[in-house]
Parts: C-alpha cells; sequence; structure tokens
C-alpha cells in the first residue's frame, strides 16, 4: 500500500480538497399529480482532510444538472481548490443506470464543460486512473454509507422532491456527527472531535423527536413518515459504524491495550439520531490472566457505569496510541544500532 497523498495530510479548509461522486437511483413523485416517479440520484462531496461528507440530490443524469448540483455545492460550501472524481471506466457495466452514468462521464461535451467551469472558478478538476476504483476509496465508502442504508430505508417506495431534499440533508447531518478523536485527554472532558466541528465549530444537533420506528406508516402523517425514515437509517447506519470500531479479530493474540482515561462510545440499543454515548474510562477490572474484559466509565451524566469491554468502542486515536508508540520505540533502537 502507497503512502497517502499529500492533499490527504495537508491542512486546509474544510471542502477545499474534495471528491465527488454519483449514488443512486432514488425514485421522486410529483406531490400533486398522478404521473409516474423519476429517477434522480445523489451527489456525494467528500472532504479529503476532514472527512465531511455533503449530499445534493440530482434531477438527471444530465451535464446540466450535475453542474447545478456543483454550484449549490460551492455556494454553501466554499470554493474548492481541488475536485477529484471518477472517470466513469468503472460504471461500464450492464445495468441501465450504470451505463447512462458511464456515457455522461465518458461524454467529450461533458468533460469540455465541467472543465471549462471548473477553470471559470480557479480550482483544478482531477481524474482517478482508469479501472482503478481504490483510488477513490475515500467518496465510496461515504457512498456506501449513504446509499446502503437509504435503499433498505426507502426500498421501492417514491417519495416528493421536497421530503428527499429533507431526509438527505438529516442523512448529512448523521454521518458528519460521527465521533473522530477525543477533543482532549482531560478525564472530565466527554466531548469527541466530529466532522461538524469543522462545519459548524460545535457538534451538530437535532431536534428531539420520540420513537417512531414500530409504528406503521398508515398511522404516521406526512411529516412523521419522514421521520420515522430517518430513523431507520439511523438504526441501521450506526450499528456498522460502530462494528467498525469494535474490529472483531480472531481471540489469539494480545488485545488493545485499555487504560483508565481513554475516552470510548457505549454501545447502547435504541439510541436516538446523533446521540453518541461517550464516557471516560475511570477504573479497570483484569481477570487473572491479567487481560481486562470489564471496565468502569463515568458518563457525561456524571453516572458511574460498568460494561465489558465487548460494548464499548474505542476511538481509533487511542486504539492506535500503543502502536505508534511501539513502532516509535523500535525505530529508535534500530537506529541506535
Amino acid at each position: 500500500m502507497g503512502n497517502l497523498p499529500s492533499s490527504r495530510i495537508t491542512e486546509a479548509r474544510a471542502f477545499a480538497v474534495s471528491g465527488v461522486d454519483y449514488a443512486g437511483p432514488v425514485y421522486v413523485k410529483e406531490r400533486h399529480r398522478r404521473a409516474a416517479p423519476t429517477k434522480a440520484f445523489v451527489a456525494v462531496f467528500v472532504c479529503f482532510v476532514t472527512h465531511a461528507v455533503h449530499l445534493e440530490l440530482v434531477s438527471d443524469l444530465s451535464t446540466a444538472a450535475f453542474i447545478s448540483a456543483l454550484r449549490r455545492f460551492v455556494a454553501r460550501r466554499g470554493l474548492v481548490s481541488e475536485l477529484y472524481s471518477d472517470n466513469g471506466t468503472n460504471f461500464k457495466g450492464a445495468s441501465n443506470e450504470l451505463h447512462q452514468l458511464y456515457q455522461l462521464l465518458q461524454s467529450t461535451h461533458h468533460r469540455e464543460a465541467v472543465t471549462t467551469w471548473s477553470a471559470d472558478k480557479g480550482f483544478k478538476w482531477k481524474f482517478i486512473p482508469p479501472r482503478a476504483p481504490h483510488f477513490g476509496g475515500l467518496w465510496e465508502s461515504a457512498v456506501r454509507s449513504m446509499k446502503h442504508h437509504l435503499q433498505r430505508v426507502l426500498g421501492t417506495a417514491s417519495t416528493s422532491f421536497e421530503d428527499l431534499v429533507t431526509l438527505l440533508a438529516e442523512i448529512e447531518l448523521c454521518l458528519n456527527s460521527r465521533p473522530i478523536t477525543p477533543l482532549s485527554h482531560d478525564p472530565s472532558d466527554l466531548q469527541a472531535l466530529t466532522p461538524g466541528h469543522f462545519l459548524t465549530g460545535y457538534h451538530l444537533q437535532v431536534i428531539p423527536d420520540i420513537a417512531l420506528k414500530d409504528i406503521p406508516e398508515n398511522r404516521l402523517n406526512h411529516w412523521r413518515v419522514v421521520q420515522k425514515r430517518l430513523q431507520h437509517f439511523w438504526a441501521r447506519w450506526s450499528t456498522e459504524y460502530l462494528q467498525q470500531l469494535h474490529a472483531r479479530s480472531k481471540w489469539n493474540c494480545e488485545a488493545t491495550e485499555i487504560k483508565p482515561g481513554m475516552l470510548v462510545i457505549i454501545r447502547e440499543d435504541n439510541v436516538p439520531p446523533l446521540k453518541w454515548p461517550l464516557a471516560r474510562i475511570t477504573n479497570i477490572h483484569p481477570g487473572t490472566d491479567g487481560v481486562v474484559r470489564v471496565v468502569t466509565m463515568k458518563t457525561a451524566q456524571s453516572k458511574e457505569v460498568k460494561r465489558p469491554v465487548t460494548r464499548i468502542c474505542i476511538l481509533p486515536i487511542d486504539s492506535n496510541s500503543k502502536h505508534e508508540e511501539e513502532n516509535t520505540i523500535d525505530e529508535n533502537k534500530r537506529s541506535e544500532t
């Protein structure tokens, strides 16, 4: 595996260097007409530095629709200096949607129009190498996080344009609320850094709502149906994100060292959207073999709770700190030798 490109590790404003990809299709219906639903797509923009996500609904696969979505993105997030995208060869498939997307991205008119517009705005447009989707793994991951669960929430159901824009905005809110690393090593500080901090300067919040997951849609009004779909998306995506943090490796090697003061996420059931139960480890309880399997933590409500380590997720920077220290010590020893 090669080193990360300089654009991924150089300090920059949020969305100054971004990647874009398409997801979909989703089906949009007219609110006051009985016409058949039409296909729409979602443009997914990902910041290379902060990993923040921006979602834009695109009405069709045309150059004008894409440039309009790009203009809305620039108007809300600021002008970018570099924008990366796929070159389209990965979408040459049998399905109609993939073939239409391939034709759009390979079109000479589309490339000239987008390149001219970006040149007028003063930023560079770059394409990843052909047949190399892993070069765009950053935005592919964001597309999967959004599309995988959105399709299971909506299914084949169609929704109005306004409802879909609202749902995508709240899904964007969920994706940008994920904890990345502790804000400090203060044992009394239970705040975690999120992509939303780079966008608003503070952690993102949502208006509290009642649980609607178990209520049939025919008993809900129009607005409650949208809220229920958001809660379904949150339940699916947050579970998958916690599973990524809580790596399930084989239990035949030494586990990650757990120490007091680490900031962790508590794996709780039925957590409302944008609520991440954070806690600081105050005490560890090793077994007779010296392995820590139970910890005591202090929550944001100043309550002490005891949980097994299988119900907590250590934020990545804390879990990697030991390995980084060991690698530094090994490198120092080799240099001295």
